[in-house]
């Protein structure tokens, strides 16, 4: 018996190009061309019956046979890798480094902040716009690791991370968005403005990466 089309896709539904469940993961192809492909699922809250909702898209950059030149590349963007900070109420909202660059600053030595992403994402003011209408639980940017890496612990992550960042595979960035969506008359809205997120997320990681 198949499944009844998910609400969020009934939503996006003239912004992409197909959908599938993997498992309880629904994956989604955007029509979009900087954003390549987009996963929601949703956590249980232990203190609510709400859910917890989770978008993650995902941007190409080099998806397979990487060599020296995209290794070293690789590595000069991972000091880009960054998050969201929004002051009280949320009304200053800003992006900076990304919180696990401090505690891998020390494991990697030779690796180099650079703010390139940061400032950029700063200086789109329609973007922050959007942010502040959407008003995420977190929003983060980062370079993926193959899922398949064992990690048990935080020390345990940023090991492994060490370790890949000298031995890439591929270069995807991951756009993390978290949030309760509540269902209601703000729904539709809501679910656009994260999708737009994604959209222009995506647009600043592929020019910046790419040049």
């Amino acid at each position: 018996m198949s499944k009844e089309i998910p609400e969020i896709i009934k939503v996006l539904e003239g912004r992409i190009d197909s959908w599938k469940y993997i498992g309880e993961i629904i994956s989604i192809a955007p029509k979009v061309a900087d954003l390549d492909e987009m996963y929601f699922f949703q956590k249980g809250l232990l203190w609510s019956m709400d859910k917890k909702s989770i978008f993650i898209g995902m941007v190409n950059i080099v998806p397979d046979q990487i060599n020296s030149d995209m290794k070293k590349l690789y590595q000069k963007l991972k000091g880009m890798e960054c998050e969201l900070e929004s002051g009280f109420m949320q009304r200053n909202i800003h992006f900076k480094y990304h919180s696990d660059l401090v505690a891998l600053k020390r494991r990697i030595p030779n690796l180099i902040l650079n703010d390139r992403i940061i400032r950029r994402l700063n200086e789109d003011k329609s973007l922050l716009s959007i942010v502040k209408k959407v008003r995420p639980e977190k929003l983060t940017l980062t370079l993926s690791m193959p899922t398949e890496i064992p990690i048990s612990t935080r020390e345990d992550y940023y090991e492994a991370v060490a370790k890949y960042y000298e031995d890439p595979l591929k270069i995807t960035w991951e756009a993390a968005l978290t949030k309760v969506v509540e269902r209601g008359l703000g729904y539709r809205m809501t679910i656009n403005g994260i999708f737009d997120t994604m959209e222009k997320t995506s647009k600043i990681l592929k020019e910046v990466s790419t040049l």
